[in-house]
Parts: C-alpha cells; structure tokens; sequence
C-alpha cells in the first residue's frame, strides 16, 4: 500500500487534490464542507474511486449519515479491515455539531461531548487501512473536531468560485468532460449563464454533446448551444442601455424575462455592468481594444463594443449603478411574484434613463454641447 499522505496545508484548493488522488496518494481523512454540493459530489466520487478497488469497492464502504449515526458506530467501522482490498471508506454525510450557544439543554450537551470524545480519541490513532470522509454543510473550524480533523487530513471548503475563476474552472470541467473550451468561450458562458455551477455543467455537458469528444469549443459554440438569439437579446440590452434608449431596453428586458427568471436576468446586468466598469477602467488607463481583449480573455469585437459603449459615460455613474443593482436584487429576492420582480427591474432601467450622469448624457446630447464631453471619472 503506498504510504499514507499528510497534506500540507498551504498548497489548498481542490486541483493538487485530485491530481494526489489520481496518483494514488491519498489522505487518512477528509473533510468537505460548505455549500456548494456539485463540487462535494464531485470530489466525493474522486475519492471513492481512489479508495476502494472496483471489485471489492461493496465490501468495504461504510456509509452513516449524522446526527443518525452513533460515534461509536463510526468509530467500530473504522477498525474494522478491509476485505480482500487494501483500505476501508467511512463516510459520514451531513456531519454538523452544535455550537455551545446552540446547547440548551445539559443532556444533550453531554451527549455531543460524549460523541466528541469518541471521535477525538479514532483520529488520534486511525488505522492504517481506513479512510474517513467527513461532508458538512457548515463547518466552524474553531471547534476542536473540526481543528483536529484538519490537522489529521485535509480540509476543503465547497465553495462556489469567484466570478474571476468561473472560466477557469469551466475550463477544467470541460477536461473532465473530455474537451476543451477557449478562453473566450468559457467567458462567454459565465456571461450570459446564470450563476450557477449545476446550470453551467450542464450547458458544457450540451456543449460536448455538440462540438463532440476531444474537440475545441469557441464562442460559435457556445451561442448555437446557448441559444443564438438569447445571447444577441442580452447584448442587444446593454446596448440599447448604452445608447439611453429606454423603449428597446425594456423592450429587451421583457423578452429576457419571457425566457429566464428574475433573478438570471440580475445576474446578466450584474455581468454587463462589470464589463462596463472594466472597459471603463481600460479606456482611461488608454488601453487597446486589444490588449482589453486579451487581458479580460473575451472576443475582440466584444472588447470593441464595450470601449464604445462607455465612451461618454462616467465611472461614477457606473459605480453608482452597481450599487442600485445590488438594491434591486434584494428587492427582487424579497419579491413574493414575478411581476413585482419585473416591476422592479424596470423601475431600475427607467432610473438609469434618467440619471444626468448617465447613458444618456454621453449618447444623445449634440457634439458640441458639455454635456457630450466625457465625463469625470
């Protein structure tokens, strides 16, 4: 058996994990916790795999779900040895524990300590031949089981990544999938898909379906599987945002939300207004469309349509939007229908119509006129 591997912690994240996995170094013990389940079962499969031998794999896989489970029982599991396979998989699912100010009654917080002990006392010693995989939906790792469990294994947190990370981590499944996506397709996808990591696997899982095994997908791609005229819709939107055109904006709005609910529809403005914000950006640092296109890993016509979209409008004013979306998507979560939802998101692009620092200034005033100079950033 290869030797058991104490992980350090400073090389985290979930990639030098599956790359251990695969070459066969696996740690005595595992805790995922956080929110985020499609990245929990994905690496909960790679671990199963990792451990235990296909042909023995029912032999020797144990599986408890907390607070159902006894420590006593978990803690028996693991000693047992394997059959015919030289490790044991403990799982334990749902693992959560009380915090003291959630104790409000002794028995039941002589109990945990109980269980704690148990616990405390298989990770001091866990057999060789056994593996535990703790999942948790909340994880305080100031609790001493917690600490400890990290101190004995490895730790990760399930977590969904930032927007920054989105494409690469697109780019990874799509590996795993058996394909691969450009760097400007992968962009594109966390652009006009909402933010979800179930929703964007399963637009890459039609995306191989359609660019097929082993190749290369683009943005082509990606707009005949997303939807062609969906993503013309949504560029069609900031568009006509840019332009102080208020009639085909919400023209535009109403068509999104005959397709997509409230709250993708908030996660597109969210996107198109931090392109802005970054176009901004480069445009005053005097950037090229370029170099816009190559630092922010999007098409070059895309980069060329921002650049001009925000060429009379100021940064403050784009901040300041920002921060009324952020207000718009509480109030739509708060929101008992989707009416109401629309009712709000219109309200937000009559507002941004009539904000003298806005669009509009930059679009429709005369050439000569003040209010047609670039503004104050």
């Amino acid at each position: 058996m290869a030797a058991r591997r104490r992980p350090d912690p400073s090389r985290g994240g979930h990639r030098p994990v599956l790359a251990d996995l695969k070459a066969g170094r696996i740690s005595p013990l595992y805790l995922l916790h956080g929110p985020e389940a499609l990245l929990r079962d994905q690496l909960v499969r790679a671990i199963r795999l990792a451990v235990l031998p296909r042909e023995a794999a029912d032999f020797n896989h144990d599986r408890f779900h907390w607070p159902e489970a006894q420590a006593a029982d978990v803690a028996a599991a693991a000693q047992t040895l394997p059959f015919m396979a030289p490790r044991r998989l403990i799982e334990v699912r749902g693992f959560e524990l009380r915090t003291s100010e959630e104790e409000e009654e002794e028995e039941s917080s002589t109990e945990q300590d109980e269980e704690v002990a148990i616990l405390l006392n298989l990770f001091s010693d866990l057999p060789e031949t056994t593996v535990l995989l703790f999942t948790a939906e909340k994880a305080d790792m100031r609790h001493k089981v917690f600490r400890r469990m990290r101190e004995a294994g490895t730790a990760l947190p399930m977590e969904t990544p930032s927007e920054s990370e989105l494409p690469e981590w697109l780019r990874l499944q799509a590996e795993d999938l058996g394909f691969a996506v450009s760097s400007e397709a992968a962009s594109l996808l966390v652009e006009v898909v909402e933010p979800s990591l179930s929703r964007l696997r399963a637009e890459l899982e039609k995306l191989v379906a359609y660019a097929g095994p082993g190749r290369e997908a683009g943005v082509e791609e990606v707009m005949e599987v997303v939807g062609r005229s969906r993503i013309e819709a949504l560029y069609e939107l900031g568009n006509a945002l840019s332009k102080g055109n208020t009639s085909a904006a919400l023209q535009m709005l109403h068509r999104l939300c005959d397709t997509k609910s409230p709250y993708a529809v908030v996660g597109t403005l969210r996107n198109q207004l931090k392109s802005w914000i970054s176009a901004k950006a480069f445009l005053l640092r005097k950037k090229s469309n370029h170099e816009m296109a190559s630092i922010l890993k999007i098409a070059p016509y895309r980069a060329e349509r921002l650049m001009e979209e925000v060429q009379g409008v100021s940064g403050r004013f784009l901040r300041s939007l920002y921060g009324k979306l952020i207000e718009v998507d509480r109030r739509i979560k708060r929101s008992g229908d989707d009416r109401r939802r629309r009712e709000t998101l219109e309200m937000l692009i009559l507002e941004m119509s009539q904000d003298p620092g806005g669009f509009r200034r930059g679009r429709r005033a005369g050439p000569g006129s003040a209010a047609a100079r670039p503004g104050r950033a």
